[in-house]
């Protein structure tokens, strides 16, 4: 991208990446999000040849790591030639450059010339957008599509022009799928990264036009397994030079893809029988969709005298005598939580993760009162 072509829109306003480097501009005429991704892309132009990044802390506590800017760089460029993204396309921000997938958003715009649209972090980001022509590339956490795609369903107008979406930091959920299913027709991706990997490093495809049930490899990347089953990734040019090992259980089906099973920590084993529960969400997910029905949950173990651990699901909002009955009927026997508890609003993470640790402290501290 010349330092002198427009290609950061900010509502009707235009600016180059001289212009960024240069202007000064005050808080009270721009959103947060433009102020924060001035801030970034003056440190990607900065003399240093690398960044400090604080991970999302979704499943830890969140510490800084250090990324070497020509790792973003090869990164961004597999994922536009994954994609097909041309130069001179556009793209939209919405998603937080304090975060890795946000500032990666910016790098993509950056490396392949592309006009970058500057909206704001919130859950419906669309919803009082206006442009005047086609946005090639929209990456949005899963919660942002399905606010979109239920509250603007118009929007799957401006959606469908474009050649390829993202979806990040959360599983897809079944409802989400369902309205994937009735609206999207154009190219849509679920990811599978870190921050430790500058983003995502595979992606499964969710549109009815291809779909997968696996994630595959970016080029340049290939996966092993240990013996407990947790993903090792093995990606020089992109993530560490030696192989990283997750906390990612998974069925690994070739050394290019996998698919995902949940995560290694948060196993449930109950009377030795060890439960994910990840997979007993989606499948709950799943009934709950049949049904027109829609919670945001997840699962859980307390301790029991004679399984070990008992399974337990966790509802956001208040109890409204729902009957869990005919949803749990479709789970294997194992796999039925042997409680359903309620808390007003989970916790979350800065990048909007559900944080199930917080979420289950918050509720032990509210039923102690």
């Amino acid at each position: 991208m010349s330092t002198g072509q427009k290609k950061f829109i900010y509502q009707s306003q235009k600016f180059s990446i001289q212009d960024i480097l240069s202007m000064s501009f005050d808080a009270d005429q721009y959103n947060q999000l433009f102020l924060k991704t001035v801030a970034f892309v003056r440190s990607w132009f900065d003399d240093f040849s690398i960044i400090q990044q604080q991970t999302s802390g979704s499943t830890g506590k969140p510490k800084l790591i250090t990324i070497e800017k020509k790792k973003m760089t090869a990164s961004a460029k597999s994922t536009v030639e994954t994609l097909n993204l041309p130069k001179g396309s556009s793209a939209f921000l919405n998603l937080n450059t304090d975060y890795i997938g946000g500032k990666m958003m910016v790098v993509r715009a950056i490396i392949n010339q592309m006009e970058l649209y500057i909206g704001d972090i919130t859950s419906n980001p669309l919803k009082d957008l206006q442009v005047s022509s086609q946005i090639d590339f929209f990456s949005f956490v899963p919660y942002q599509l399905s606010q979109i795609l239920s509250e603007t369903p118009e929007n799957a107008q401006l959606i469908n022009q474009s050649k390829a979406i993202i979806l990040g930091g959360a599983p897809v959920s079944a409802s989400l799928q369902s309205l994937i299913d009735q609206h999207l027709s154009c190219p849509v991706y679920s990811t599978y990264g870190m921050t430790e990997t500058v983003s995502h490093i595979a992606l499964k495809r969710l549109d009815t036009d291809a779909p997968s049930n696996y994630f595959k490899a970016l080029k340049g990347v290939h996966f092993s397994a240990d013996e407990n089953k947790r993903l090792i990734i093995h990606a020089p040019n992109i993530a560490t030079k030696n192989p990283l090992v997750t906390n990612d259980v998974v069925k690994l089906i070739d050394q290019h893809t996998f698919d995902w099973l949940g995560r290694y920590d948060f196993v449930i084993n109950s009377g030795g029988i060890k439960i994910h529960p990840e997979m007993v969400e989606k499948k709950i997910s799943k009934v709950l969709a049949e049904s027109n029905a829609n919670f945001n949950l997840f699962i859980f173990s307390q301790e029991d005298e004679q399984l070990g651990e008992k399974v337990c699901l966790m509802v956001e909002g208040e109890n409204d005598n729902f009957d869990w009955t005919p949803i749990f009927s479709q789970l294997a026997k194992y796999e039925k939580p042997k409680a359903v508890f309620y808390l007003k609003e989970f916790a979350r993470t800065a990048s909007d993760k559900v944080d199930r640790l917080k979420s289950i402290r918050d509720w032990e501290l509210g039923n102690r009162n």
